[in-house]
């Protein structure tokens, strides 16, 4: 189909829109066939998303404005539908290793057993499952090539940060443009470049970028004997729960975890609990 006739389309009949769909028209005029595969489609669904959001900004309030939000509408599901091409794509690529389903030597993600996983680079991984997927950054990897804000963003889990395939992969890929190069080499299509990464970092995850404008840092590694204290409550089974202004001491310190004493028991928290502020280092 061919996206700039689509858009047109979409437009008939609505003059004053239509208008205001010029820049987006002319954007689009050497796209040529918009076809359901490859990255450089992806690409093209995002910056029209972007630039129609802010076209319908712009535009007065009343029946011009809601009529943005059909052609909005419409749109997205012409990005949905090459996402899900994409991802259909992605099942296709050779994976380095596989796992049937109900393997349990399959590796553990945050959305369940891993079914293929793609290395991409020392430390770092794409896995993908029976429902979602993404990107891993080993710990020690993410501490060394990742900014406090790229971490803060992740997802702690299992010693690793992991990143989602819809668009928390691209906070790592925009710090690591190899990365985003060798993911394409294994799932193919087209490698971003920096800025296409930036807006959809810009549309999804706004914080990353005022981390960042903050300097943004995360808090010194905890290690066994040090002293933090509770700033929310923070429930334990049991019916337990510490309140702010209450102090542990650290006992062990594991990839995601710490273990602290109290009360002549032993307990474990995340420590993502940590990394969020809600448990302090005193």
């Amino acid at each position: 189909m061919s996206l700039r006739k689509e858009l047109i389309k979409l437009a008939h009949g609505r003059p004053e829109l239509r208008k205001h769909l010029v820049p987006l028209l002319k954007q689009t005029k050497t796209a040529g066939t918009f076809k359901y595969e490859g990255n450089t489609a992806l690409d093209m669904a995002y910056a029209m998303d972007d630039l129609l959001a802010d076209i319908k900004r712009k535009l007065p309030v009343g029946s011009i404005r809601a009529e943005a939000a059909e052609v909005t509408k419409a749109l997205r599901k012409l990005e949905n539908a090459v996402k899900k091409a994409e991802k259909s794509k992605a099942k296709t690529a050779r994976a380095d290793k596989s796992w049937d389903d109900y393997d349990r030597s399959a590796p553990k993600t945050p959305w369940g057993p891993a079914q293929d996983a793609y290395v991409i680079d020392r430390g770092v991984a794409w896995y993908s499952t029976a429902g979602h997927g993404g990107m891993k950054v080993a710990r020690g990897v993410a501490q060394k090539m990742l900014s406090d804000a790229a971490r803060k963003m992740g997802d702690l889990w299992g010693g690793a940060y992991w990143y989602e395939e819809d668009v928390g992969w691209a906070i790592p890929c925009y710090e690591v443009p190899k990365w985003d190069a060798l993911l394409t080499r294994k799932l193919g299509g087209s490698i971003h470049t920096k800025d296409m990464l930036g807006k959809i970092i810009e549309r999804n995850y706004p914080k990353y970028f005022k981390l960042l404008e903050e300097d943004f840092a995360m808090p010194a590694p905890l290690k066994p004997g040090d002293t933090v204290e509770f700033k929310i409550n923070i429930p334990f089974s049991g019916g337990i729960t510490f309140k702010p202004g209450q102090q542990v001491t650290v006992r062990k310190v594991d990839r995601s975890n710490f273990i602290f004493q109290a009360g002549g028991g032993l307990y474990r928290l995340k420590l993502r609990y940590y990394e969020d502020g809600d448990v302090v280092k005193v």
